[in-house]
C-alpha cells in the first residue's frame, strides 16, 4: 500500500519496502489485490509466485511523440532490472525494430495501433500493450502461464535492490498504481505494473 505522509500538504505519497522506496503522486494509491468486480473472469491459471520474473518493455516509432526511444535506452534499462533485481528473471523488449538492442526481443504486433491517446496525440497509444494480458502472446514469448510478468516505462529509474517490493502481495491476480482519472474515477498507471501470465486474458479478449 502508499503511505500517505502525515501533513496533508505533503506532495508525494511513498512505496517502501525493506529499503526500496519509490515516489508516487500524492491521492495515488497501490492496488495489490484480486480485483473483485472482475474476479469471476479471471482466468483458472495456477499463479507460480517462485517462478522467475519476466521484465517487458517497450520501443516503438510514434511520430510527434516528444521524445524518440533508442537502442541505447534499452539497453541502459536491461542493465538497470540486472543491476537492481537480484533474482532470477528474463528482460525482454517489445519492439518493432530490434536493431542495436543487447537483450531479449519480440515483434510488436499491430493491434491498435491506430488508436489515439484520448488526451491527445502528442500522447503514446498504448493501447495496444493489451495484448500482454493474453495467455497466447505471453505463451509465444516462452513465458509459462502463471508465472510473473513486470511491465516497466522505459523511463522508469531505479536506484537500489528492487527484488523485496516483487516479494509482497504475491497472491494478488494484479499489481498496480491506482489513481483518479480526469475522465474516469479510477484509472491505473500504466508504466509500472505486475500480473500472472495467462490469468487476465480477458482484458485483451473483449476489450473493445
Amino acid at each position: 500500500r502508499a503511505r500517505q505522509a502525515d501533513h496533508a500538504s505533503a506532495s508525494q505519497a511513498r512505496v517502501e519496502a525493506e529499503g526500496v522506496e519509490l515516489s508516487v503522486p500524492r491521492g495515488d494509491d497501490v492496488i495489490a489485490e484480486p480485483l473483485s468486480r472482475v474476479r469471476m473472469r479471471v482466468s483458472p491459471i495456477s499463479q507460480r509466485p517462485d517462478a522467475p520474473l519476466t521484465f517487458i518493455c517497450w520501443k516503438w516509432n510514434q511520430p510527434g511523440y516528444r521524445i524518440a526511444y533508442t537502442a541505447e535506452h534499452v539497453n541502459v534499462w536491461c542493465a538497470m532490472i540486472r543491476r537492481c533485481y537480484r533474482q532470477e528473471h528474463r528482460v525482454i523488449c517489445v519492439t518493432d525494430d530490434p536493431t542495436g538492442i543487447k537483450c531479449e526481443t519480440f515483434p510488436l504486433w499491430g493491434d491498435h495501433a491506430g488508436l489515439e491517446n484520448p488526451c491527445g496525440s502528442h500522447l503514446p497509444s498504448c493501447y495496444r500493450r493489451l495484448r500482454i494480458f493474453s495467455g497466447e502472446t505471453t505463451r509465444a514469448m516462452g513465458i509459462e502461464d502463471g508465472a510473473g510478468v513486470v511491465s516497466m516505462d522505459l523511463d522508469v529509474v531505479l536506484v537500489s535492490n528492487i527484488s523485496p517490493l516483487f516479494l509482497r502481495h504475491q497472491e494478488a491476480s494484479f499489481t498496480g498504481w491506482k489513481g483518479v482519472g480526469w475522465r474516469n474515477p479510477t484509472v491505473y498507471n500504466g508504466s509500472l505494473f505486475r500480473f500472472y501470465a495467462g490469468e487476465m486474458s480477458f482484458l485483451w479478449d473483449e476489450f473493445d
